[in-house]
């Protein structure tokens, strides 16, 4: 912690640190340490040296690699070395193909950064596009915080219909097409935003309704039967002794299809009803 607040202030300050006039041959020998894993090597970390009094601090010599014993997924303890995520983002960009980096506001400052590494390196430049993240009124949007719902086993997983994952909102009952017109409704603005919830909901009913078949239900806990006792006294006109009738599943079009409605003295209510 002292080695990173100490690093913090050189950084913030421009103060160029004892490591940065080293002889080449000594950023080889950490260098090698770093790849070994050794305790000094994970002590280290290989920078990009531009400029320590750059007007945009995210020039200020940026990491590249960091030492990291840990299992890799696919190399397994081949690596000990893995690059930053600056660092790696404009390469892999690159030689994918991307031909428009879609990037968040908030990596504005690193635009140069990631322009510089791709100029360096020599590869194919990538356009970036910025835009404003979208924000949700009451809503944890953070990865890392509902990861930790999923981690603890209070969310059945990230496609939970309580979670804002596109998952759990289509679980929940929202449409894609109605996600998709939310979307471009919202458009890739550089200003802040903050959404209501309210907007993708009226949004979703307003294609869900011409469709969507009527039916009625209540409450499994607060139902409560209520018994017409003058049920008969005269019959109903359209029951005509018949127990069902058929409805319409839609009430304003017909061509959806029908359904049978129960007739006769007995009637769920809702106890508040």
């Amino acid at each position: 912690h002292t080695r990173a607040r100490a690093r913090t202030h050189i950084h913030t300050s421009g103060v160029e640190s004892e490591s940065r006039k080293m002889p080449i041959a000594e950023h080889l020998r950490r260098w090698g340490e770093m790849k070994k894993g050794t305790e000094f090597g994970l002590k280290c970390v290989l920078r990009a040296k531009i400029s320590m009094t750059h007007v945009n601090k995210c020039m200020r010599d940026p990491a590249m690699y960091r030492c990291k014993i840990q299992t890799h997924h696919k190399t397994g303890d081949k690596y000990k070395v893995y690059p930053t995520y600056d660092f790696a983002c404009p390469i892999v960009d690159s030689i994918e193909g991307v031909t428009h980096a879609l990037r968040t506001v908030e990596y504005k400052d690193r635009d140069q950064q990631y322009n510089w590494f791709i100029e360096k390196l020599g590869i194919r430049p990538v356009h970036i596009w910025s835009y404003s993240r979208l924000n949700m009124r009451y809503t944890v949007l953070s990865k890392r915080k509902l990861k930790a719902f999923v981690e603890k086993g209070t969310v059945e997983g990230w496609s939970d219909p309580r979670f804002p994952t596109v998952q759990g909102v289509i679980r929940r009952g929202l449409r894609v097409d109605a996600l998709r017109e939310f979307i471009l409704e919202v458009g890739a603005s550089v200003n802040d935003n903050m959404m209501s919830w309210d907007k993708v909901w009226a949004i979703n009913k307003k294609k869900i309704d011409p469709v969507a078949h009527r039916f009625l239900a209540i409450t499994e806990n607060s139902k409560v039967m209520m018994t017409i006792t003058n049920f008969t006294e005269p019959a109903p006109v359209s029951a005509a002794g018949a127990t069902a009738m058929d409805v319409q599943l839609h009430p304003k079009d017909k061509s959806i299809g029908m359904k049978k409605m129960a007739i006769g003295d007995k009637i769920w209510l809702e106890a508040e009803d």
